[in-house]
């Protein structure tokens, strides 16, 4: 992983993957799966830990390497990378997503309840290292099956461009003097943006009234 880096790696970075693939050697010992170190979310610069295709679904891990505790944005963390994954990555539009943060320094016997949106992906939860089996057991029974894991790595991923970027994509065949042509005169759209102006001057509530 460190050969393969496109950027320089810390010490620190050494020894927390280190200490992840430790854990997962020993969750996944015995057990059938694909799994994915440090995915990268396209055009979102986003990067995943640990992506797990097993059985049925898919399983998003976001390690805290000594954490004992949960913060809500670790968690909120690790939910956009599930929804980004289940909104923009074509294979898995029809699969459970599941994302897990996992303090590693985290005592805990005890596993959450799974809690999925209409869209099939689960609410973020905290699992410590000794409930991660447990939960890769219970998820085995849920969600039966298997996923093909090269159709799923070589799947289309199709995130909504930015402004920007739409607009590159409006111009990029046109030349730099039709950029600046615009089809309405200046005072067409003057006259616009104030009617939309006086459309959107909402007048603000009472907050009292006399009697």
């Amino acid at each position: 992983m460190t050969h393969n880096s496109n950027v320089a790696v810390e010490l620190t970075q050494k020894d927390a993957w280190e200490a992840q693939i430790g854990h997962l050697k020993s969750w996944l010992k015995g057990r059938s799966g694909f799994l994915l170190l440090e995915f990268n979310i396209p055009r979102m610069g986003l990067r995943a830990d640990a992506v797990l295709l097993i059985n049925g679904c898919v399983v998003i891990l976001e390690f805290k390497v000594g954490g004992t505790i949960t913060h809500q944005l670790d968690l909120n963390q690790v939910w956009e990378y599930a929804l980004d994954t289940k909104n923009f990555h074509e294979p898995s539009h029809d699969l459970p997503v599941i994302p897990v943060l996992v303090p590693t320094a985290l005592v805990s016997d005890r596993l959450s309840p799974l809690s999925f949106g209409a869209d099939q992906v689960c609410e973020p939860f905290t699992a410590g290292p000794d409930i991660v089996p447990r939960l890769l057991d219970e998820l085995a029974r849920e969600f039966p099956g298997h996923i093909n894991d090269s159709e799923w790595t070589s799947g289309r991923y199709k995130p909504t461009p930015t402004i920007i970027e739409a607009a590159r994509h409006l111009y990029a065949n046109h030349k730099v003097a039709e950029i600046v042509h615009t089809e309405a005169d200046e005072k067409s759209l003057s006259d616009t943006a104030r009617r939309v102006e006086d459309l959107t001057d909402v007048p603000p509530l009472l907050s009292s009234r006399r009697l």
